[in-house]
């Protein structure tokens, strides 16, 4: 906006110059300035204005570019100065300060900058303006005008008045073609750019116009320019003093080319859906020629490398324009940047930590393994598209009903020549996995196998999409964090050090992002033992007193159902917060107390009195929790569920008469994990876990069990921590592992036989096992 005002000021100051032209008798101080060769009237602000905005028509703009061509022809005419054949910069100033400007001087350092621009465009010296100045000033005017009639048809497109779809591609091709026009005119007179001069220039403009009060928050000059001399050095167009004549040609072409790609994703790519068809097609050519552009740019550095601390500048002259997304910072961007692209797409012969202390930045070699993943991943949906007709693709209720070993292994499945190694480690990936995703809802399904005919659970296109980029996203986290060579090459599988390692690295945008907790420092190690205990495919965690952490992993089946989970998890918190927000938020309150996330906190007591009726139409994607609730609580049940999960969300440094929006997002996922447990263990369908599915998930956690006892120093056997195990299921809550406790609980006696949970008592009891995953620390080195 601001630099659309500028041209409008500018536009503007160029305006009532020629209007002032148009009288040159000597006038009274009140009338305006009129030069008898222009006797006619001429609004150019407002064919100028017009030109911007895509709504003038071809005579209308040649006419006013005949204008300004009268106004230069006029001015040549009729003014003389002291030296014949030229005027001198001080003359010219005194000439628009008398009949043009009058109440006003030109101030002399606008002057000098504006004479710097002459000397640059059209040649001279910086004294004086010739008449051959003049000349060469109208022959590039007719040369823009040239430029101006080719853009003319696309200037709507450009500034979003005419934002069709049909117009982008004959927008680029003319954008081109005027690129190399206008590099040609600023080459051709083999004069340096200097960017110090642009800096003076804008500076010298904006203070006589008086733009800081009219815009007091606007972007600031220096930044603008620096933001320049960045782009042009990184296109090797420069450095970031100069751009010598010889440059214009690769700087226009870079710079077209990089909006040329900005143009092609705004409207071709927002909108459709990616994930097939057009959509798809036109992902990968842009992502092809974004990559084409990077190896492009990475030749023309000096040591082929994009260094780091050169992106790090541009991160921060953005974050000074205010155009980074969202609340991202330029320092979290850069420390992200720095630690993750290094390691993932670095030397695969180094350890990640090495890869990290030896990267200076992005070189040819980076760009090549973000290429050859991101073909992998196109290879593989682009498939998918072949498998599946245009109307299973946009019909969201009925994809396949056919098994997933059944359907891909059908001709359908099978690609025309040798099976390509990435659609063949899909197939075997898909073999290993239940269905996940509804494509009615776009969340995690959560259903028992025996009623997925019922509910059509199947692996369906929405479903095999969202596993194809899911496990392209964890290729990319095995293989930039395993420390094993063979385990990075197998994608075998994460410990849980290397998970804390990799949300370490990423935590300081996904604080910025909103998407971690400032105040949890193991989330990674918590989403190791959550996702391997909470999961469809996982088994538990290894009881540590057996197995070595190299040997305890998390696997690529694990990662891909978790990663759904907290999508699934996070897009219901979302809803389920807007809703209770609406609920419980006091009317016309005036101070509303905000939480680490900058959202407003919401009454424990209104959340506790509306949760139950405002949580059921969220859990559409759970169909037994949701009848469950709906159905089979009396209203004292339902309020007593409520305030169960209230208390497995409850953040200990909370105030305790409000609700934080973390507190709802662990909500949610105790309920997504809950009903993960319920639905994988309930082999019946029924409305209970009996004791043999309880006694059926105890190896899913026993290692946990084992880990709690352990980490107090206390080494549990298998009959003592089934004992234990038991327990906790049976009184919902985590007991210490001291000699007497221990001792307590062998020696009850208690029916555990006759045991049978609902889903509440599973939602009260797994709570507890979240909450306690990171409640304290260890007190003893795990053996």
């Amino acid at each position: 906006m601001s630099f659309k005002w500028f041209l409008g000021v500018l536009a503007l100051v160029i305006t009532q110059w020629g209007c002032g032209l148009r009288i040159f008798e000597s006038p009274a101080p009140q009338e305006p300035v009129r030069l008898e060769a222009l006797d006619r009237e001429f609004d150019l602000h407002a064919q100028l204005k017009a030109f911007a905005q895509g709504r003038i028509s071809e005579e209308e703009l040649d006419e006013a570019f005949d204008y300004l061509d009268e106004i230069l022809l006029g001015f040549v005419a009729r003014v003389r100065g002291a030296s014949r054949g030229q005027l001198l910069a001080d003359e010219v100033r005194g000439f628009v300060h008398r009949f043009i400007l009058r109440e006003r001087a030109l101030p002399l350092s606008l002057m000098t900058e504006l004479m710097e621009l002459k000397v640059f465009l059209v040649g001279g010296d910086q004294r004086s303006i010739s008449h051959e100045d003049f000349k060469k000033l109208r022959l590039l005017l007719r040369r823009v005008q040239v430029e101006a009639q080719r853009m003319r048809p696309f200037m709507g497109f450009f500034v979003g008045f005419d934002p069709s779809a049909e117009m982008a591609a004959p927008a680029r091709q003319a954008l081109e073609v005027s690129a190399v026009q206008l590099a040609e005119i600023l080459s051709e007179g083999e004069r340096v750019f200097y960017f110090d001069h642009l800096e003076r220039l804008i500076v010298e403009l904006r203070q006589f116009v008086g733009w800081e009060k009219a815009f007091p928050s606007s972007r600031q000059p220096e930044d603008w320019v620096m933001f320049v001399r960045l782009f042009a050095e990184m296109m090797g167009a420069g450095d970031r003093n100069s751009i010598q004549p010889q440059s214009w040609p690769q700087l226009t072409r870079r710079a077209v080319e990089t909006y040329g790609l900005w143009i092609r994703y705004q409207y071709d790519l927002v909108g459709p859906n990616v994930f097939y068809g057009p959509g798809l097609e036109a992902l990968t050519l842009l992502v092809e020629d974004g990559l084409r552009l990077a190896h492009g740019i990475v030749r023309s550095q000096p040591d082929l490398v994009i260094e780091y601390d050169r992106l790090a500048e541009v991160f921060s002259v953005l974050e000074k324009l205010r155009l980074l997304p969202a609340q991202v910072t330029a320092e979290s961007l850069d420390k992200v940047t720095r630690e993750m692209v290094s390691k993932v797409f670095g030397d695969m012969n180094l350890s990640p930590s090495q890869r990290s202390r030896t990267s200076i930045g992005i070189s040819g070699y980076e760009l090549h393994r973000i290429g050859a993943e991101f073909s992998r991943w196109s290879v593989v949906q682009s498939y998918l598209d072949r498998m599946f007709s245009e109307g299973e693709v946009e019909g969201a209720a009925d994809f396949s009903v056919m098994s997933p070993l059944d359907q891909l292994s059908s001709g359908r499945m099978e690609p025309e020549g040798a099976v390509d190694l990435a659609i063949q480690e899909f197939r075997e990936l898909i073999g290993q996995m239940r269905p996940l995703f509804s494509s009615k809802l776009g969340r995690i399904f959560l259903v028992e196998e025996v009623h997925f005919e019922k509910h059509s659970v199947a692996h369906g296109f929405f479903n095999l999409s969202a596993v194809n980029l899911l496990q392209s996203l964890l290729r990319l986290m095995f293989r930039g964090y395993s420390e094993d060579f063979e385990r990075a090459r197998t994608l075998a599988g994460l410990t849980e050090n290397e998970m804390q390692n990799f949300y370490t690295d990423f935590r300081p945008l996904g604080i910025d992002l909103r998407v971690m907790d400032p105040r949890s420092v193991d989330s990674g190690r918590r989403s190791f033992f959550e996702a391997n205990m909470f999961t469809y495919s996982g088994r538990g965690i290894a009881d540590p007193s057996r197995v070595s952490e190299a040997e305890n992993l998390l696997e690529m089946t694990v990662a891909i159902e978790f990663l759904s989970l907290l999508f699934s998890g996070g897009l219901m918190a979302h809803s389920l917060y807007q809703d209770l927000h609406r609920a419980c938020r006091p009317p016309g309150a005036r101070f509303v107390p905000i939480d680490v996330f900058g959202e407003e906190m919401l009454n424990r007591d209104c959340v506790s009195r509306n949760l139950l009726r405002i949580l059921i139409p969220h859990v559409n994607n759970m169909p037994g929790l949701q009848n469950y609730l709906q159905e089979e609580l009396t209203r004292d049940q339902g309020q007593q569920f409520a305030e169960i999960l209230i208390a497995a969300g409850v953040y200990h440094l909370s105030p305790q008469h409000l609700i934080e929006r973390a507190e709802i997002n662990t909500m949610s996922m105790v309920l997504h994990y809950s009903e993960v447990i319920f639905t994988r263990f309930n082999l019946d369908g029924g409305s209970h876990l009996t004791h043999s599915e309880i006694l059926e998930a105890f190896p899913n956690f026993s290692g946990f069990v084992k880990k709690l006892a352990a980490d107090m120093c206390v080494t549990l056997s298998d009959q003592r921590a089934q004992t234990v195990y038991l327990y906790i299921l049976n009184f919902a809550e985590i007991p210490k592992f001291d000699a007497t406790t221990l001792r307590r609980i062998a020696m009850m006696r208690w029916p555990w036989w006759s045991m049978r949970m609902d889903r509440m008592q599973v939602v009260k009891v797994f709570g507890e096992m979240i909450r306690s995953t990171g409640a304290t620390d260890a007190l003893c080195e795990t053996p």
